[in-house]
């Protein structure tokens, strides 16, 4: 699908502006998708998980903006292959709302640390760092995809909480 919308703008196809519509599109369905699947399914989907999953969604909507800003500053520069490779990035960054959301329902579960383990990847100085901190206040680490790797972050977050009397009880994430 990215590569046939890229394709179409490339071509002149489409213009700039239903490029950037159909790119909204594709971030909604595809980062719903992730939170539906970090909640178990639609059934466990909450007006308070909704909520949040929108302020998400809407982040993305900005960082979409600025690249169509960029796209319409330069074309040259972006209507080529490089236009597919940072569109793809907005896939990748399903990982991001996927952490995002479990780190949103962890919270309201009531665990209260935090710890990031690395993934499965190269991993940048950023994540290396952010691992080595241990077990920190949920939302003190910076969110799966903040670090340089940026949507290229495979790293996960695991969870614990106190089980009141001196240990705790984990989560793993996923």
């Amino acid at each position: 699908m990215l590569k046939d919308l890229a394709d179409q703008l490339i071509a002149g196809k489409i213009t700039l502006a239903e490029w950037q519509m159909q790119m909204r599109e594709f971030i909604r369905v595809t980062h719903r998708m992730a939170a539906v699947a970090a909640c178990g399914g639609m059934q466990n989907m909450t007006p308070a998980n909704w909520g949040y999953l929108g302020y998400l969604v809407k982040l993305q909507y900005r960082y979409l903006d600025q690249f169509a800003a960029d796209i319409a500053a330069n074309p040259n520069a972006w209507l080529n292959g490089r236009l597919l490779i940072r569109m793809q990035l907005y896939q990748k960054a399903e990982w991001g709302t996927f952490e995002q959301m479990l780190r949103f329902l962890k919270r309201k579960e009531g665990f209260t640390e935090e710890r990031r383990v690395l993934g499965e990847a190269d991993h940048c100085p950023g994540c290396l760092e952010q691992s080595s901190r241990s077990w920190q206040s949920i939302g003190t680490l910076d969110p799966i995809g903040a670090e340089q790797c940026a949507t290229n972050c495979r790293c996960v977050f695991h969870y614990r909480r106190s089980n009141g009397s001196g240990g705790f009880i984990f989560e793993y994430g996923n």
